[in-house]
C-alpha cells in the first residue's frame, strides 16, 4: 500500500482511512506489549511473553529454523537495551560480546580502511540484525563501527547463552563432525550455527560388509552420511509382465521372515 493510498482523497483535509488507522494502531500496541516484555527481569518472563516475543527471532536468519521450544528459550536470555542518536554500540577493532537484533529505530554502519580518506557508510534498519559471527568466534572483533542513526531499541544474546539453550557442548568429538559436515558439497552454505546443531545429535554407527542398512519400503526416519567406507544402492524397479519380488531380508529398523 503506498502512502497517498494510506489518506481518503475526497475531502479537502484528507485523513488517514480508518481500515489504516486499525492496522497502525493494532502494530503499536503489539510493538508496545513486546517492548513491556522485553523490560522484565528475564526470570519473570511469562509464556505470553515468550509468545509474542518469538515474533522478533522467527524473522532472524539462523534462529528462524530452530525449533519453536528454542526459539522461546532465545527469547528468554534476549537483553534489551535503549539508546538515543549517537550511541556507539560496537567500535572496530574491538572485541565483540553481543549479537544484536534492532528492535526499533536504525543504526549507522562505518568501515575505515587505512589509505581510504572516505570511509564507507551504510545503514541497517528495524528488524535487521548484526554481529551473528559472534556466535561463532570468541574472539571475534567488529569489523566496522556501529552508531545508532536515531532513537534505537536493541535486543542482545551472547554466545554463552546462546549455546546454553541449544545445550551445545564444545569437545573435540562435535568440532571433528563440524569438520566433517562442512566438507560435504550441499552443506557447505549451510551456517556454522547449524552445523552445530546438526553435529551435536548425529550418532555414529558401524556396519559390517554386506550389512543392509534400510530396505526398500522401509519408512524413512533417518538420514545417513558416510564418513568412510562405500555403500552399495539397490533400486527395485518391476516389471510389470515380469514382477518377481526381491525376497525381504533384515534390516536395521525392520526384520522381516
Amino acid at each position: 500500500m503506498g502512502r497517498n493510498d494510506d489518506y481518503d482523497s475526497d475531502d479537502d483535509n484528507p485523513k488517514k482511512k480508518p481500515e489504516v488507522r486499525a492496522w497502525r494502531g493494532l502494530a503499536n500496541y503489539r510493538t508496545h506489549m513486546k517492548r513491556m516484555a522485553l523490560k522484565r527481569n528475564r526470570d519473570t518472563r511469562t509464556t505470553s511473553d515468550l509468545y509474542l516475543l518469538e515474533d522478533v527471532v522467527s524473522n532472524v536468519r539462523f534462529l528462524c529454523d530452530l525449533p519453536m521450544a528454542l526459539r522461546l528459550n532465545i527469547c528468554k536470555v534476549l537483553g534489551y537495551e535503549s539508546h538515543g542518536p549517537g550511541y556507539k554500540a560496537a567500535k572496530q577493532g574491538s572485541k565483540a560480546f553481543f549479537f544484536t537484533i534492532i528492535f526499533t529505530g536504525s543504526v549507522k554502519c562505518t568501515y575505515h580502511q587505512l589509505g581510504i580518506q572516505e570511509d564507507k557508510t551504510w545503514i541497517i534498519s528495524a528488524g535487521k540484525w548484526f554481529g551473528d559471527r559472534v556466535l561463532e568466534d570468541w574472539n571475534y572483533q567488529w569489523e566496522y563501527t556501529i552508531e545508532t542513526n536515531e532513537k534505537t531499541e536493541l535486543l542482545t544474546l551472547t554466545r554463552r547463552d546462546y549455546e546454553r539453550v541449544l545445550d551445545i557442548k564444545k569437545t573435540p568429538e562435535l568440532r571433528e563432525r563440524v569438520s566433517f559436515l562442512k566438507g560435504i558439497e550441499r552443506l557447505k552454505s549451510v551456517p556454522r550455527q547449524s552445523l552445530l546443531r546438526l553435529a551435536n545429535v548425529l550418532s555414529s554407527r558401524s556396519y559390517s560388509k554386506n550389512r543392509i542398512i534400510t530396505f526398500q519400503g522401509d519408512d524413512s526416519v533417518e538420514m545417513y552420511f558416510i564418513k568412510s567406507g562405500e555403500c552399495r544402492i539397490i533400486l527395485e524397479v518391476p516389471d510389470e509382465k515380469l514382477y518377481t519380488p526381491l525376497p525381504r531380508a533384515s534390516s536395521f529398523l525392520k526384520q522381516y521372515w
